[in-house]
């Protein structure tokens, strides 16, 4: 069983659970500067704009982790394939070597 600590933390580096909390502190902190828009435009900074951006730099930043961890699974697809390739092709000249010398 592992422990609380460990799971707790590898649940919360998935980039997936990245991107949902940055979209949701993006839908709240847009939810609060659009009420006080609605209700009196003042033109004070206040911690609503603070959420908005920490909800859109969150947002953005599970986006990468995203982009990368996907770029990282098709270059080892590539590479996998690439060795498949490799495999193959020794194969067969290892075949082709074998029948032409029974041949002989």
């Amino acid at each position: 069983m592992k422990p609380i600590k460990t799971g707790i933390g590898h649940f919360l580096r998935q980039p997936k659970v990245t991107v949902c909390l940055g979209l949701l502190v993006f839908f709240c902190g847009l939810s609060e500067v659009l009420e006080e828009a609605i209700d009196v435009f003042d033109g004070g900074v206040g911690a609503e704009h603070g959420m908005l951006v920490f909800g859109i730099m969150t947002l953005l930043k599970g986006l990468t982790e995203l982009a990368e961890g996907a770029e990282l699974v098709t270059i080892e697809i590539e590479e996998v394939e690439r060795e498949e390739a490799e495999d193959a092709t020794a194969m067969n000249k290892s075949k082709t070597s074998d029948s032409i010398s029974g041949n002989t």
